[in-house]
């Protein structure tokens, strides 16, 4: 069973020393790669170049931006079949696209230093929702469509809102489960999940637990059954 699996935090360049990233540290994707590995698939992990990484027999490539794993994304679905994909890598909502220093505007990017002054403003561009494109880039290669497992962290939020969150994302068909998290939950010992479907247009849990070997057990599970 082939299984692509990403991980780790985007950096966006503001310019070639200065960049916009997240705390993620790719902990859960290598904890559930290594898992997948140990059953026997063959794993393909994209995760971020200072991310952690897997430790088992896994085929790892790294990326920085989310345009270096879109384009990463895009050559191994193009390239291979996958059975099951598990996207978890925090790609960035939103890229620099300009800079302006003392009410001078440039372009942002990673050609270059910007100049050092008293005032910098950043005006960012939204980003391409990689999710939305990765049964597409299947079929592109002549392939079935994978079963799609997207993460959706959120902060704080309240249940309905986390409901509606992932319903969003179902429902334009981008995933067939979504793990939803909360960050205010997440502790060092603790990583409290629920896995999402949607049935009869509202989503429902499919199944829940407490920590990422949970999480990496319960998601081998979906793989198994939608073989």
């Amino acid at each position: 069973m082939n299984i692509l699996i990403t991980g780790g935090g985007c950096r966006e360049a503001i310019d070639n020393v200065r960049c916009v990233t997240n705390t993620s540290t790719g902990r859960t994707s290598a904890i559930i790669a290594d898992y997948f590995s140990a059953q026997g698939c063959q794993v393909t992990a994209l995760t971020a170049a200072t991310a952690i990484k897997p430790q088992g027999k896994c085929t790892i490539r790294t990326f920085v931006s989310g345009v270096d794993l879109g384009r990463l994304l895009e050559e191994e679905l193009t390239a291979k079949e996958y059975h099951l994909v598990i996207h978890a890598a925090a790609v960035s909502d939103f890229i620099p696209e300009t800079v302006i220093m003392d009410g001078v505007e440039v372009a942002a990017g990673p050609e270059g230093k910007i100049p050092s002054g008293s005032s910098m403003v950043i005006k960012f561009k939204a980003a391409p929702k990689l999710a939305d494109r990765i049964k597409g880039w299947s079929r592109d290669g002549g392939h079935q469509d994978p079963t799609v497992i997207c993460f959706k962290l959120t902060s704080g939020a309240e249940p309905e809102k986390v409901l509606a969150a992932c319903h969003a994302i179902l429902a334009r068909g981008a995933a067939d489960f979504v793990v939803a998290n909360d960050i205010l939950n997440i502790t060092s010992e603790s990583h409290p999940f629920a896995v999402n479907i949607l049935q009869d247009n509202q989503v429902v849990a499919f199944d829940r637990g407490e920590t990422e070997e949970e999480m990496a057990k319960i998601l081998y599970k979906i793989a198994t059954q939608t073989k």
